[in-house]
């Protein structure tokens, strides 16, 4: 990676950064504990430099979804190919990406690592097995899929070979008994839970109630902590104790209402009406496997598939996926448009609810045999959701079916001529062997065929998998993203042993969520500014509640705020110059789903401006800015340096090569002493030349810096 270009934005933008905002909420408190919601503030998109399709799909994907340039990565030394030795991944495109996620102090939030395309699929880490004894079966292939690889990105770090554990993903959910039965992970606390078992093996209710009851205390997530005490209590003969742990538990997540009611455990609480009533009040007691829950990355996950407290431990992740993927123009990816058509329309599919049904495919095909079992569970939530769902004995959806998602098993399928039409924002998930190999001579149907025919998400393994369930998602997967969650949040909280498992697509496509939508009187903060500046944020009319709301600055996450009210922004300890507040409500549902309002400012305490415009012309970009008395300036596309001068005024032309097609945002930076003030972004279209009268209609002219905010 090129430190020297992805370090000096950072450097720039963090001068005075923390002293920020003085917030005055209105009757409102704070809540700086929780931190998840997954959104376009939430992820780095990781871009191969030297490739001009990684970087035209890039663009792309920032200009649609508002990616903060601070949140962009290139990487110079990308390894070419579909495959990568293991080393070279770690060194050239993991152990990069984490340090500058530090380096720009973005540790605290973020969740999802997303590649554009150019980058390898898959890696071998056979190393890593060489010592295990029993030595590896052989569905466990030491071969492992790029987002596997960056998910367990702390297996991968360390070259642990538990990658390759089939129940190493504890973020999908579980079915009650492991939720009851694992609940901790440390050897200490491992060695207290059996001790409280033993307990209540030996029938000392009360003494087992308390063992449980200290462990709760150290794991207050651990919803089946509270059950195990319920359940010492209805033994001990003590009802009320019973019915206000039971309380607790489903006050901690317990879902588990059929378990409970047939738990020989509790067979003395049946007539108690205050336990039934307990058990009344579970919201959603048709999921299968516990209830999904938001992803962050600022925890740990026990093996029960709920948070647990715990220093490094290996069972904290990342999210990730590829936008696209492709290799040496195989039929078996996506081009270059049709990548840039599904993200077009999985961008455009968020929050809109399409019309259709999810579809469920059962022929003798063991590819979809290994699936059947889990169908009904999935058919029943959607269901209880309020979707239509469906089971066919067709390898592809009947004819005239909108297919809103769908869990198939073929080999080989096309969905053009299928008849079933796959709607904007649909995941489609196949079960084969090679779904995510994408070379020529691959006999098998690989993701991009979804993908190319209208689904936001696919996912298909790198290697030979075998027909083994938790390699692949559960169908529950469709109910999870029909509950709300992005497609990213659906895949993992679905599949058990991912580590072969390729997912492609639109990791924040959430066409089922209902977000809360925020409007803001910012009528004071138009124009250069000073002092301090106030901005009124609330929610619309008829919007979904919030938990909270996020309050960025110059795309660092600063404070959590339950509700609406005023912000009071002291412009005073910051630079002159351009400044970004996004404000990110997240929803009060469950899902943590989240929209955004972007809030340009321009801060003027010294009298210091940078001007930039813009414009393109065939193969050069005509770049001018001016900053009065700066000591020298320098051009930023995205996150990278472009170019770097001590005039205080110029004008130059930068190669289109050097940033890549499509939409780019270009910000001048000045330093006048150590103040850095920023331009006005302005954003740029980068057309081929065949497009030119395109290309000039949308650029603005490079004569006049744009008005604040504008594109």
């Amino acid at each position: 990676m090129n430190q020297h270009k992805n370090g000096l934005l950072s450097n720039c933008f963090a001068s005075a950064l923390m002293k920020l905002v003085c917030l005055a909420w209105i009757g409102l408190g704070w809540d700086s504990s929780t931190l998840a919601g997954i959104g376009s503030e939430n992820i780095i998109l990781v871009v191969n430099a030297k490739s001009s399709f990684s970087r035209r799909i890039a663009n792309e994907y920032a200009f649609l979804r508002e990616i903060h340039p601070k949140n962009i990565i290139l990487l110079d030394d990308v390894p070419g190919g579909e495959s990568c030795k293991i080393e070279d991944f770690q060194a050239k495109i993991l152990q990069p990406i984490l340090q500058e996620i530090a380096k720009r102090k973005l540790d605290n939030q973020i969740d999802c690592i997303v590649y554009s395309t150019g980058f390898p699929t898959q890696s071998s880490f056979k190393s890593w097995t060489t010592q295990l004894e029993p030595p590896p079966a052989k569905h466990q292939t030491p071969t492992a899929s790029t987002t596997s690889l960056t998910y367990f990105y702390r297996y991968t770090v360390s070259n642990s070979p538990n990658i390759i554990n089939l129940e190493a993903n504890h973020y999908a959910r579980r079915p009650a008994n492991v939720v009851l039965d694992f609940p901790v992970s440390s050897p200490e606390e491992i060695e207290k839970f059996n001790a409280a078992k033993g307990l209540f093996t030996d029938e000392k209710w009360v003494e087992a109630a308390t063992a449980f009851g200290e462990l709760l205390k150290e794991q207050p997530f651990q919803c089946g902590l509270a059950y195990w005490q319920c359940r010492c209590f209805a033994r001990a003969g003590d009802k009320t104790a019973a019915t206000d742990a039971m309380m607790d538990a489903i006050r901690r997540g317990w879902s588990f209402k059929i378990f409970a009611q047939s738990d020989a455990n509790l067979v003395s609480l049946k007539s108690f009406t205050p336990f039934s009533a307990a058990l009344k009040s579970i919201k959603e007691p048709f999921w299968e496997f516990s209830p999904p829950i938001p992803f962050s990355a600022k925890v740990s996950w026990a093996l029960s598939g709920l948070p647990e407290k715990a220093d490094r431990s290996p069972d904290a992740y990342l999210l990730s996926c590829m936008l696209g993927a492709s290799f040496n123009d195989s039929p078996k990816g996506n081009t270059e448009q049709e990548i840039l058509d599904y993200l077009k329309r999985s961008v455009n599919a968020d929050n809109r609810r399409p019309k259709g049904e999810f579809a469920f495919t059962s022929t003798k095909d063991v590819r979809c045999q290994t699936r059947q079992p889990n169908f009904a569970s999935a058919v029943e939530a959607l269901n209880e959701l309020g979707f239509k769902s469906s089971i066919t004995t067709n390898p592809l959806p009947e004819v005239g079916t909108n297919v809103i998602g769908a869990t198939i098993g073929a080999a080989s399928f096309d969905w053009a001529k299928s008849g079933g039409k796959l709607q904007p924002g649909a995941i489609c998930d196949n079960l084969t062997s090679f779904g995510a190999r994408f070379h020529a001579t691959n006999g098998q149907t690989t993701v991009a065929d979804s993908l190319r025919n209208g689904a936001a998400g696919a996912s298909g393994t790198v290697v030979e998998p075998y027909a083994i369930q938790n390699k692949f998602p559960f169908p529950l997967i469709h109910a999870y993203y029909a509950k709300g969650f992005s497609m990213v949040e659906s895949f993992y909280l679905s599949v058990n042993g991912p580590y072969q498992l390729l997912i492609v697509g639109d990791a924040l496509c959430q066409p089922f969520a209902k977000p809360p939508m925020m409007e803001v009187d910012d009528s004071k903060s138009k124009g250069p500014v000073k002092g301090k500046v106030p901005v009124v944020v609330r929610l619309k009319e008829k919007s979904p509640s919030a938990k909270r709301i996020d309050f960025y600055f110059d795309g660092i996450r600063i404070s959590p705020i339950r509700g609406e009210g005023v912000i009071n922004i002291d412009t005073t300890p910051h630079a002159d110059g351009y400044h970004e507040m996004r404000l990110v409500a997240i929803a009060n549902d469950g899902t943590d789903a989240t929209s955004r309002l972007i809030v340009p400012l321009e801060f003027n305490n010294r009298g210091h401006r940078t001007e930039l415009a813009a414009k393109v012309e065939g193969k050069i970009i005509r770049v001018a800015f001016k900053a009065e008395g700066a000591d020298s300036i320098k051009l930023y596309c995205q996150s990278e340096l472009l170019k770097e001068t001590q005039k205080s005024e110029s004008t130059f032309s930068i190669a289109t090569d050097l940033v890549g097609r499509g939409p780019v945002q270009l910000e001048a930076i000045a330093l006048f002493g150590k103040e850095a003030v920023r331009s006005i972004p302005v954003t740029v279209i980068v057309v081929e030349e065949s497009d030119a009268a395109k290309k000039t209609a949308k650029n603005s002219p490079a004569t006049s810096p744009p008005a604040a905010g504008a594109k």
